[in-house]
């Protein structure tokens, strides 16, 4: 085996939640936290799989080839983790058979929390296409219903754009204005959410218009060009209020923090995970703001983003 150790980076998405999947112009970065694998042959003709989170292991399981694909060795029913990892490798093996001559372990090593949504799963599936080198997008278009900007995040070394055009990813490196940025902070929110359920509800029953798309696609561009601290202003509560509006849900300020001298803007999927806030009032007023709130897992920019 040439390559047997492999790493792929965490994500944000600071601009185009949701409507990136409908060819909104959108800005992600990669993050400081991410995701190793490691794959060793084996002498069993099965296929093993670990997950550790900061070297604690936290899922482990063996998979088995039965009549033409794989399946678990040891378990009846599914739990989500499996679910998912079966489907990486039988969609694998359906691709390149020749991979899976030997019985194979995998070890997947994720140097962050897994409930904080930095993006465990295209981590993952960014690894396992630098193994397999099948085309990152190619794979994750088979295992996932996202639009794929995370995978381009994994392996990116700046901040990058990205664009669905006629269904294919536009993707383009970016530098953002870090002497703004590096006052915003990311809180974690300790709700995770579940990425692939929010994409669903959010084809059944956003409404959104072409304006919509292009006012997005505006900010974004207006991020990249970001030289002031009441644009930055601006750009997070026009934004907020467009996707508000789409969703048909108050902003998570509205929602929570009301009384918040500042501007915040959700990640992602709205409701968990992380959120971005900064105030005029400094760094140590957004900060002990959110811990009067309880909210205590609180990252810089610069902790956070790889950049």
């Amino acid at each position: 085996m040439k390559n047997t150790k492999f790493y792929s980076k965490g994500k944000f998405l600071l601009t185009g939640e949701y409507v990136i999947i409908d060819g909104a112009f959108s800005l992600a970065v990669p993050l400081n936290f991410g995701q190793f694998l490691t794959v060793e042959e084996q002498e069993k003709n099965e296929i093993s799989f670990e997950t550790y989170q900061n070297s604690e292991l936290v899922y482990s399981n063996n998979f088995i080839y039965y009549e033409n694909e794989y399946k678990v060795n040891n378990s009846i029913s599914q739990n989500a983790s499996d679910k998912f990892i079966l489907q990486i490798i039988n969609t694998l093996i359906a691709e390149k058979p020749s991979l899976f001559s030997k019985g194979l372990k995998f070890i997947s090593d994720l140097n962050f929390d897994i409930n904080w949504g930095l993006g465990s799963s295209s981590s993952l599936i960014s690894n396992f296409s630098q193994w397999s080198e099948i085309e990152k997008f190619e794979l994750f278009k088979k295992l996932s219903n996202g639009s794929g900007y995370d995978v381009f995040a994994a392996q990116a070394e700046t901040a990058i754009t990205y664009q669905l055009i006629n269904d294919l990813p536009i993707v383009q490196e970016v530098e953002l204005n870090n002497d703004i940025l590096e006052n915003c902070f990311f809180v974690y929110l300790g709700k995770k959410q579940n990425s692939e359920n929010e994409v669903k509800n959010y084809r059944k029953s956003a409404k959104i218009s072409s304006t919509d798309i292009q006012n997005i696609s505006n900010l974004t561009q207006r991020f990249i060009d970001l030289n002031s601290y009441d644009e930055l202003i601006e750009i997070i509560q026009n934004h907020e209020k467009i996707i508000s509006s789409i969703l048909n849900r108050p902003t998570i300020k509205e929602e929570l923090f009301a009384d918040f001298d500042g501007e915040i803007k959700s990640l992602g999927a709205w409701g968990g995970d992380f959120i971005l806030a900064f105030s005029k009032n400094g760094n140590n007023f957004t900060k002990n703001y959110f811990h009067s709130k309880n909210l205590n897992t609180i990252f810089t920019w610069n902790q956070m983003v790889f950049c």
